[in-house]
This record gives structure tokens, sequence and C-alpha cells, in this order.
């Protein structure tokens, strides 16, 4: 993929899989920074964060990064939609996003590397 210069501070952190399910298959842009809460739509601008926030971005980021491969090799992936007072909201992609055992993945080992790894997350939830 290309993105010209002018454009890459604009696309910084998006992830973009190619993706194959029964039904279909192509590529899924998964941005962080959307200040669209599906990450889709026309936005790709990042919201407006204080230090505190990055900070705590940063870390949740990092814990997220401890468990991806754990959900790669299966097939699946996680990204992270919002982070506000605690409480972090994930989307499972991949097989994760349809797998009948998505709520125990995201309780038993996402939730438990957050909390363990950032002790100011106190709940993960599945962003809808």
């Amino acid at each position: 993929m290309f993105v010209a210069s002018a454009s890459a501070s604009i696309v910084h952190g998006v992830r973009i899989d190619y993706v194959e399910s029964l039904t279909s298959s192509g590529f899924a842009f998964s941005n962080p920074n959307a200040s669209d809460p599906c990450s889709c739509g026309s936005s790709f601008s990042a919201p407006e964060r204080d230090g505190n926030e990055d900070i705590l971005w940063q870390q949740v980021d990092e814990a997220i990064q401890q468990v991806r491969p754990f959900l790669q090799r299966d097939g699946g992936d996680v990204s992270v939609v919002d982070v506000t007072g605690g409480v972090v909201s994930v989307r499972l992609t991949g097989a994760c996003g349809g797998c009948s055992s998505a709520l125990d993945t995201l309780a038993g080992v996402i939730e438990r590397q957050l909390k363990e790894s950032v002790p100011a997350v106190e709940r993960v939830v599945l962003a809808s």
C-alpha cells in the first residue's frame, strides 16, 4: 500500500489486515485513533487527549501487544477502540470476531493481561 508523505500522519496507527471468512474477503482497516466509534466512516483524525490519557493509551497498547500473538495464532486479533475512566473498549476481529469463545477470551486473556499490566484499567468491554 502506498501512502503519500503528506497523509502519513493521518493514518498513523491504522492497522490494515487481509481477512477472509466464509462469505467474504478483503482488507479490514482498524484505526484506534478514529473519532468515529466504529472506526469506519470518513474521519481518520485523532481525538484530542491530554498527556495522562496518552500515557494510559500507550500502556494499554503495550499490554495488548502481549496478548496479540496468542490471538493471531488462531486467526484473530484485537484492537482498542476507546479508553475512558478505567474502561477499555476493544473490538475482536478475524476469527475472534465471531467465535463462540470470544467472551472467554475477552475476560480470561485480554482483561486479565490489561488489569495486571495497567493498574488504571478496571474493566474491558466489547465495543458495540
